[in-house]
């Protein structure tokens, strides 16, 4: 049943009045544990442009998604309408480098090569040659193609180790790692070299890094609290509040969980692409510097925030450009001065297409911390800058930390 027009239209004005700042504290979510406040839509709908309106979600069918808005009114939108829902949460985030220094409790962990994340442990049954048969704490073991496999972390991985190389890479428990073709993964993992094979007990490693190489995500995701980044096949959420899928990996099995324990579900990964995922490069100090060394950007783990938006820490006067992916056509986000550098942080934070025209630009200084931009990028861009320029007092505590960067891509 289609909505009548009146409420599809003050669905539409609600959506367009949304402040992006509200869109990049649900990116985030995840990444801090406070909840809305009583009475507060507790999911946002995100649209095919990248506006958010708060949202209290009733059912979803593989058409149409029914909600109500903050006042109360029922909303009936076409599924193919809706980028995605998301937790809407709220709190102040660590850094990125904060993030790298207190690690969270380490559990086990597969990703596949498009972002996909299963916590749990190698299964005591062993898988056919090459499969990695996982045991997914609530869904029992799930067999996954090894050629899928990005990374297997049995112990806290920084993402400089979790770097593909040209080989498959073993790494020790006491620090030395092992290369060549892992064909096996379970009690023990077997390296096959150039002549011979290496079998090594599974506790002494701490993980295992797989040379195949990374792809976009596609496909309806989700994100569950368990820390689950799954491709789904299907999903569906009844009025009870259950919600129903089939993980996209093959034979596996129809799943079920409540709605509170989904943080976000994107319908159309291929539609969004984070910028921590996407490599920088030409790092340098900023035009006019005469510094010799410019420290690197400080990406946090993509797989910790919803669309794997996570923040970028820019930890000074510095210059850095990525390559941006074919058909980008929005920007979004926010950009901040940490709490520990608004006593004397003072800087501009420039953004620039490839050539060099300059598309968005903000002074961040301990009076005004904080910025958003939602930024329609030029048609055909392929190259994305951003420059961090010292105010009148130096470098001192010029740190700029963009949250949850995003951006949305035509197909």
């Amino acid at each position: 049943m289609r909505a009548p027009r009146a409420t599809l239209v003050r669905m539409e004005q609600a959506v367009t009045s949304a402040p992006i700042s509200l869109l990049t504290l649900v990116l985030a979510a995840g990444m801090c544990h406070a909840q809305p406040a009583a009475g507060t839509p507790s999911r946002v709908l995100l649209d095919l442009n990248f506006r958010a309106t708060p949202v209290e979600v009733v059912s979803l069918s593989a058409t149409e998604v029914r909600a109500r808005d903050a006042e109360g009114r029922s909303l009936t939108l076409p599924r193919a309408s809706v980028l995605a829902i998301l937790t809407r949460q709220e709190g102040v985030r660590e850094t990125p480098s904060q993030e790298d220094r207190v690690a969270p409790t380490h559990q086990p962990r597969v990703r596949l090569v498009d972002g996909q994340l299963f916590p749990g442990a190698p299964a005591s049954q062993p898988a056919a040659p090459d499969f990695l048969r996982w045991e997914v704490p609530g869904w029992g073991p799930v067999t996954l193609p090894l050629d899928r496999v990005a990374s297997v972390s049995l112990a806290p991985l920084t993402a400089t180790e979790r770097t593909p190389g040209a080989a498959d890479r073993v790494l020790l428990a006491n620090g030395d790692s092992v290369e060549g073709f892992v064909a096996e993964v379970g009690g023990v993992i077997r390296i096959e070299g150039e002549r011979d094979a290496t079998i090594l007990p599974i506790d002494r490693t701490r993980g295992v890094i797989f040379s195949n190489p990374g792809v976009p995500p596609a496909g309806c995701m989700i994100w569950l609290v368990s820390d689950v980044v799954s491709a789904v096949e299907s999903l569906t959420l009844d009025p009870s509040g259950q919600a129903a899928f089939v993980p996209s990996f093959g034979g596996a099995e129809p799943k079920t969980t409540p709605f509170a324990n989904v943080r976000a579900i994107v319908f159309d990964s291929s539609r969004v692409r984070a910028l921590a995922t996407v490599p920088w490069n030409n790092v340098g100090p900023c035009p006019g510097s005469t510094r010799r060394w410019t420290p690197p950007p400080v990406a946090g783990d993509p797989a910790r925030a919803a669309l794997f938006a996570a923040d970028i820490e820019l930890p000074g006067p510095m210059s850095v450009e990525w390559d941006v992916p074919q058909g980008a056509r929005v920007l979004a986000g926010d950009a901040d001065l940490p709490p520990a550098c608004r006593v004397w942080g003072d800087c501009t934070l420039s953004i620039l297409a490839g050539d060099g025209a300059v598309l968005w630009e903000q002074r961040l200084t301990g009076e005004a911390p904080e910025a958003s931009f939602r930024l329609d990028l030029p048609q055909g861009l392929s190259r994305l800058r951003m420059i961090v320029d010292p105010g009148k007092g130096g470098a001192v505590q010029d740190r700029v930390v963009l949250r949850a960067p995003v951006m949305l891509v035509d197909p």
